[in-house]
């Protein structure tokens, strides 16, 4: 079974979230307010919630990160599969929707992170571990993104399509998910610990 070409979808998802994380870091170092409210959005979300309930238990942090993050790539392509007619318009939309929210947010807590720690100790806390996350979720938006895509297109080859589609996220997304959440928990955090 071959791979699906992703370049495309890849480099518009690139361009959607670079703007994106650009977007993020200017509104809250020009409106504060706005970065507050966006850093109060990723604090209240429920992963964000369940990691301090468990505090900084080794394990604990690792299940919920990696779950958190593979729940979040799947959300990129899974749901393309769900739709079916004239619905699988939405998809794109969708994507584009979830990528750019995404982005704006990691940008906003950026800037917050560089103003409160410094650009050192931001940047430890995001790029170990931010390389391979970011790079996976990059490719799964454009999976489920060219999906939609050839769906659109011919409604017909949809569920063979789909097992291409599937096996390169479990190849490619998942091995990216595993790893970032194995840097973040056990290097991401010495890093910032020796740093802070």
């Amino acid at each position: 079974m071959t791979f699906p070409d992703i370049r495309t979808g890849c480099t518009v998802v690139l361009l959607l979230m670079c703007c994106s994380l650009f977007l993020g870091y200017l509104a809250a170092s020009d409106h504060p307010a706005m970065g507050r409210d966006l850093e109060n959005q990723y604090i209240s979300s429920a992963s964000t919630r369940i990691l301090h309930s468990y505090g900084t238990e080794t394990l604990s942090y690792f299940a919920v990160i990696l779950t958190n993050n593979l729940f979040i790539a799947c959300l990129f392509l899974f749901p393309v599969r769900m739709l079916v007619g004239r619905t699988v318009v939405l998809s794109p939309v969708l994507i584009v929707l979830l990528v750019g929210y995404n982005s704006l947010l990691i940008g906003a807590v950026m800037y917050l992170g560089v103003v409160r720690m410094g650009w050192e100790i931001a940047l430890a806390a995001v790029l170990p571990h931010g390389i391979l996350e970011l790079s996976a979720m990059v490719i799964a938006a454009a999976l489920g993104l060219t999906y939609a895509c050839r769906s659109m297109q011919d409604e017909n080859n949809r569920v063979r399509e789909f097992g291409r589609y599937a096996s390169a996220f479990i190849a490619v997304v998942v091995p990216l998910v595993v790893s970032a959440a194995c840097i973040e928990v056990f290097v991401t955090r010495a890093l910032i610990g020796t740093l802070g």
